[in-house]
C-alpha cells in the first residue's frame, strides 16, 4: 500500500518536480555564464583574490531558489491533496495514519532531494573547474544552509496544507519562515560551518510535526 502511495505522489508531482528542475538547472547555466564572464572581465588573479581572500560569492543567485522550490513542491504535492479534501480519501486507507503522512512526506523531500543535490554537485564541478578545492569545499558550506532552507519551506508548507485551523496555519507559517530565516542571513562564505549539524537536528524536527494536522485534519470532525 505504501508504494502505491509513493507511486500517486509520483504521478501526480512529476510535472511540477519537473518544472522546478528545470529551473534550478536554468538559474545553474546562469550562475556558470556569470562565473565565466567574471574570469573575462577581469584578470584570474583578480577573481581568485576576491573569491579567496574577500568572500566574494560567485554564485549568489543561488541564494533563494532552494527556498522557492521547497515551498512551490510542497504545494504541488498537497494542495491538490486538500482541495476537495481528497487527502481525507488517502487517510481512510487500511495503513495506519502515520505510514501514510510519512510515505507522502518522505517522497516530497526524496523528490527535493534530488533536486538540491543536483544543485550542489553542479556547483562543486563549477567552483572546480575555475578554482582550486578550497573554494570548492568553501562553496559546499556557504550553499548547505541556502539548501537546509528549502527542506524547511518544503515541511512549512506541508504544515500548512494540512493543518484544518486557520490560526494554526498562519503559527505554522510564521515558525517556517522563521526557521528559514535562520539560514539565510547574509554571513561570511563558510561561516555556518560549526553549527549546521544543530540546525540540521532543529529542521528535522518539523519531520514528525507533519503528523499532528494531519491527525487534526483526520479527526477535526469527531471533536
Amino acid at each position: 500500500m505504501v508504494r502505491s502511495i509513493i507511486y500517486k505522489e509520483r504521478l501526480k508531482t512529476w510535472r511540477g518536480w519537473s518544472a522546478l528542475m528545470f529551473l534550478n538547472m536554468a538559474v545553474m547555466a546562469y550562475i556558470a555564464a556569470e562565473t565565466h564572464s567574471m574570469f573575462v572581465m577581469d584578470h584570474p588573479e583578480i577573481v581568485w583574490y576576491r573569491v579567496m581572500y574577500l568572500g566574494s560569492v560567485h554564485f549568489g543567485s543561488l541564494r533563494s531558489i532552494p527556498l522557492l522550490t521547497g515551498a512551490l513542491l510542497g504545494a504541488a504535492q498537497f494542495l491538490p491533496e486538500m482541495r476537495d479534501e481528497r487527502f481525507r480519501l488517502s487517510l481512510h486507507l487500511p495503513v495506519e495514519l502515520h505510514k501514510v503522512v510519512t510515505a507522502h512526506v518522505a517522497f516530497g523531500l526524496f523528490a527535493l532531494g534530488a533536486i538540491l543535490l543536483t544543485d550542489m554537485g553542479i556547483l562543486a564541478v563549477l567552483t572546480a573547474s575555475y578554482f582550486p578545492l578550497e573554494a570548492v569545499i568553501m562553496s559546499l558550506w556557504t550553499a548547505a544552509p541556502w539548501c537546509l532552507a528549502g527542506f524547511v519551506a518544503y515541511l512549512g508548507t506541508a504544515l500548512a496544507l494540512l493543518e484544518p485551523k486557520y490560526h494554526l496555519k498562519a503559527a505554522l507559517i510564521a515558525v517556517a519562515i522563521a526557521l528559514s530565516e535562520l539560514y539565510m542571513y547574509r554571513t561570511a562564505p563558510g561561516s555556518y560551518r560549526t553549527i549546521l549539524p544543530i540546525l540540521v537536528l532543529l529542521s528535522a524536527l518539523l519531520v514528525p510535526g507533519v503528523l499532528l494536522p494531519a491527525y487534526r485534519f483526520r479527526f477535526r470532525r469527531l471533536s
